[in-house]
């Protein structure tokens, strides 16, 4: 399918990212550029930035006229520069008082020319902004929609929530472990987890599969990721290949659970430090059943990451160390830990019944999953991975309203 022509209109006189716009702009360049448009960025004829980014490497720049010029100056100036673009998104250009000359020229262009308007705006304001032809609004409020529409004279159809995305550099997040998230849909499960670990004997992690089996039986979507340390040798093999079958014998697929080790070049012995912490990020949640540790350096770094921490409560010389993690029973592989299950029968009486699974969903239903619930912080993180993610934001908004805005104005 053809593409349409985009780009990109702001007075820009330089690139610090201090200025929040800046990496909104820059944000939207990359999921253009992703996304296999070719996109121009339309600045002042004063820009200037030493960031490669910025260069006219990637995509090109165009200098339109002072930020001070007058409307005739700059329509003048930009008549002359869009006549190959199909779609401009602006930003704050139409509503900002500091910028009316540029927006008497951009409401005289789009009164001339077939290009659709894309309108960020940015700040609520109270004031009123004069229509103008061709064009959509953006704004970053579902909930003040109304008031958009309101001040920019335009109907609620053509005013659209579209949340500012979340931001990769700001956050240090590496491309690898982005890579990942969206392979798996991490950030977006109700459930996700980042178990950094050796596959020795203590470690017990047939345990955390069986309480992730158990949020899955509980109807809460899980994604399960371990990121498997020095592996690669034959025992470290033949647990990975006992717990993969043990972890589709109770119903987690590849999505679900999975070694990082086995499915990423750069984590076939170990996961790099910052992929984790990312990946720490963008968990709720993180599971500790080993008995073998000293202070659990793991566990520390996914607290630091605001996971609910769930620790074993049979190896007692940890928990002083993360006092309001919860502790569950993962038991000691110098014991022969049994799980039992009490349920009741016809004629009233309790009997216990040994089922390791039974025993691991009653744990993820009634003691972890309320905890996690109760956690408002971190429902408000998820949210924010949900509704912000750059490709999600792209894909079910800005992409769609490109293309919805092109299809109107382009001849038929």
């Amino acid at each position: 399918m053809s593409k349409p022509k985009v780009g990109i209109l702001t007075t820009f006189a330089g690139a610090d990212e201090a200025y929040s716009l800046v990496v909104v702009v820059k944000t939207q360049l990359r999921m253009l550029l992703d996304a296999g448009y070719d996109p121009v960025l339309f600045v002042s004829d004063q820009f200037v930035s030493e960031d490669r980014f910025w260069s006219g490497r990637l995509f090109e720049v165009r200098k339109v006229a002072h930020p001070d010029a007058k409307a005739a100056d700059i329509q003048q100036s930009l008549a002359g520069m869009i006549g190959d673009i199909n779609v401009m998104l602006c930003h704050d250009i139409l509503f900002l008082s500091q910028h009316r000359e540029w927006g008497d020229a951009v409401r005289a262009l789009a009164a001339e020319l077939d290009v659709a308007w894309l309108h960020w705006q940015h700040s609520r304001g109270d004031g009123q902004s004069e229509s103008c032809a061709r064009s959509w609004y953006c704004y970053p409020n579902e909930g003040d929609l109304p008031h958009c529409a309101a001040v920019n004279h335009a109907s609620l159809n053509r005013t659209r929530y579209v949340p500012h995305p979340l931001d990769f550099d700001y956050l240090g997040w590496p491309a690898l472990a982005v890579r990942i998230a969206e392979d798996y849909g991490f950030p977006f499960a109700d459930v996700s987890c980042i178990l950094p670990t050796r596959l020795d004997r203590q470690k017990q992690v047939d345990k955390a599969v069986r309480l992730m089996a158990g949020f899955k039986r509980a109807g809460r979507s899980v994604r399960f990721l371990v990121a498997d340390a020095y592996c690669t040798g034959e025992p470290f093999l033949s647990e990975k290949k006992r717990l993969n079958e043990l972890a589709r014998e109770q119903g987690l697929d590849e999505q679900e659970f999975a070694f990082l080790g086995e499915c990423y070049d750069e984590c076939r012995v170990t996961t790099p430090r910052p992929v984790v912490k990312a990946l720490y990020e963008m968990s709720n949640l993180f599971v500790q059943p080993s008995n073998s540790e000293t202070s659990s350096l793991v566990a520390m770094e996914a607290a630091l990451a605001g996971c609910l921490l769930v620790l074993n409560a049979d190896f007692p010389p940890i928990l002083p160390l993360y006092k309001k993690a919860l502790a569950l029973p993962f038991g000691s592989v110098l014991n022969d830990t049994k799980y039992y299950r009490t349920i009741r029968t016809a004629d009233g009486q309790e009997t216990k019944v040994e089922d390791a699974q039974l025993f691991w969903d009653d744990q993820a239903r009634l003691t972890v999953l309320p905890a996690l619930d109760s956690q408002i912080v971190g429902q408000v993180k998820r949210q924010q991975l949900a509704e912000r993610w750059p490709r999600r934001v792209w894909e079910q908004r800005i992409e769609p309203l490109i293309l919805e805005a092109w299809d109107e104005v382009r001849p038929q």
